[in-house]
């Protein structure tokens, strides 16, 4: 889906919460992008003071297709 209203380079993404957990049934029903699966993992993937993992600015590559 094309938005016009965010800025040039930015990508906007809906998460989808499925992924074939069945103790989740609507969810299940209804799956969609993993955003969890583009965030870095390991050493220095987190915020050190709150050790919260570091989820914006997350760099991608976006190809037309046909």
């Amino acid at each position: 889906l094309i938005n016009d209203d965010l800025r040039p380079g930015a990508v906007a993404m809906s998460h989808g919460y499925g992924g074939g957990r069945r103790r989740l049934k609507i969810a299940s029903e209804y799956p969609g992008a993993n955003y969890n699966r583009l965030l870095p993992t390991g050493p220095g993937s987190y915020e050190p003071l709150s050790h919260m993992s570091w989820m914006n600015g997350v760099p991608v590559q976006v190809e037309r297709i046909s």
